[in-house]
């Protein structure tokens, strides 16, 4: 019976986001079985945390029935579809049918054959092992116990600043999905759990499939290479903070980012307010699961500027959010402020002083890490480098649209001038020429971007077919 609430616990998701998208878009345009069971996932992990977020701020003890009846209404929505046959996996063909029409051969079914041992392996290294990095447990997960036993955050200690607890200020999104499936299951299983972030992995691996062969209108060949060099790389699989098995929540906060900027390149392309809509609830989700989201939400919304056709996708796409997680922003100020989880307060005039001639030493490290550093990256950042070198040639990729540029490359850039300016200022104060990059937050911080830049690439391939094409 355990292993069957657990089972229900992940369906919930599934159900939840599928009733969601068929809200959206009633119209059913959505056939495609890999791009409907990811957006799925997406939103049913982002939804049923706001749904808790919003029964909190309600004063509604988060248990097991009350949750349950809180998505009920998303329950009875699938049901109908389901009654209707519109349901969410198949419309009208046998799986046996569809499995037939695939015909992989040779290279493809290599390929096919690598990406599902890769979701096999994460799958199981997320199972084998509890939550067991520091900032997971301490942070995240300490949390997601707190909400399970108080059933809230309003209790002690969320709300008594002299009870140790770091970060208050970190949003709720991961820490209530894995209190959902705790309050699911009855108890907390720090095992069982981490199929959140394998679940998260398996969807990145069909999502970034998928935009390949849909988006980008890449053959299946060049799109299962991509997908493989794309969610293979090192940093992922290895188990220490940061990856995917140490359930920090860096990957799952790359993967709604990822998720989010590609349906903003669909609606700017096809004017299509279903993917506006399905982009302004990833952005919203962003902002929940961590702070840095809110400030790439700010930096999509330039995409905007000087586009009169799509003014109703702005007001969606900027209100939509914003609308989402204000109870988020009132609940977070009922927090107390503590002095070590806000980095500003040590922006002294002292650590400014002598962190300017630190510049030279941080660049130093940075570049070294990206390009040398083999264990995590590979030569990933090598020919990132290279791609995004070619796109400043002015007749080498003419084709590529400068807001699909900007949505894609210009996160990484606010990225390289965190980190720099952390290493600068907040790392520890030692002799220059011993600055050492503090455990993984680099790999953390860049594997945020590490997906656009990775579609940046397939913009690149496209654009040049598109040309051949058009010199043909």
């Amino acid at each position: 019976m355990y292993y069957l609430w657990f089972i229900i616990s992940i369906l919930l998701f599934f159900i939840t986001g599928n009733a969601v998208l068929k809200l959206i878009d009633h119209k059913y345009r959505y056939h495609n079985t890999i791009e409907r069971v990811v957006i799925s996932y997406f939103l049913g992990v982002g939804i049923v945390a706001l749904i808790q977020l919003y029964a909190m701020c309600c004063r509604i003890p988060l248990t097991k029935t009350n949750i349950l009846l809180l998505l009920l209404p998303f329950f009875i929505v699938q049901a109908y579809f389901c009654v209707t046959k519109k349901n969410i996996v198949f419309k009208s063909k046998s799986i046996s049918h569809r499995i037939g029409q695939i015909g992989l051969h040779g290279k493809e079914a290599v390929l096919t054959v690598y990406l599902v041992l890769l979701c096999l392996i994460m799958l199981f290294a997320c199972l084998s092992f509890p939550i067991y990095s520091y900032d997971a447990r301490a942070v995240w997960s300490f949390k997601a116990k707190i909400i399970f036993y108080q059933h809230s955050v309003f209790n002690d200690d969320f709300l008594d600043q002299y009870r140790f607890h770091p970060n208050t200020a970190y949003p709720l999104l991961m820490p209530l999905c894995q209190s959902f499936i705790y309050n699911i299951l009855g108890s907390v299983d720090e095992y069982l759990v981490k199929i959140l972030f394998a679940l998260f992995y398996i969807s990145l691996v069909l999502f970034i499939y998928h935009t390949q062969r849909d988006f980008f209108s890449l053959g299946r060949l060049h799109s299962l290479i991509f997908t493989a060099v794309s969610v293979s790389v090192p940093f992922l699989f290895v188990i220490f903070s940061g990856s995917v098995p140490s359930a920090y929540i860096d990957f799952p906060f790359a993967c709604f980012y990822t998720f989010t900027v590609v349906y903003l390149l669909k609606y700017l392309r096809e004017h299509n307010l279903v993917h506006i809509i399905i982009a302004a609830l990833s952005a919203a989700f962003c902002i929940f699961i961590k702070n840095e989201g809110g400030v790439l939400f700010l930096i999509s919304l330039a995409i905007f500027i000087g586009e009169k056709k799509v003014a109703k996708g702005f007001i969606i796409y900027l209100l939509l959010p914003i609308a989402l997680t204000l109870p988020w922003f009132w609940l977070r100020a009922k927090f107390p402020v503590i002095y070590d989880s806000n980095p500003l307060h040590f922006l002294t005039f002292t650590n400014v002083m002598q962190g300017f001639p630190r510049f030279g030493l941080v660049m130093k490290l940075t570049l070294r890490e990206m390009f040398l550093n083999l264990r995590s990256w590979g030569l990933l950042w090598v020919i990132i480098f290279f791609s995004v070198a070619l796109s400043f040639k002015k007749d080498c990729y003419s084709h590529i649209n400068r807001r699909e540029y900007y949505l894609c490359v210009i996160p990484f850039f606010y990225y390289f001038i965190v980190v720099t300016f952390i290493y600068m200022f907040f790392a520890p104060l030692k002799v220059p020429t011993e600055i050492e990059f503090s455990g993984t937050s680099f790999e953390r911080l860049r594997s945020h971007t590490l997906f656009l830049l990775m579609l940046f690439i397939s913009l690149q391939i496209s654009a040049f077919f598109r040309k051949k094409e058009t010199a043909d």
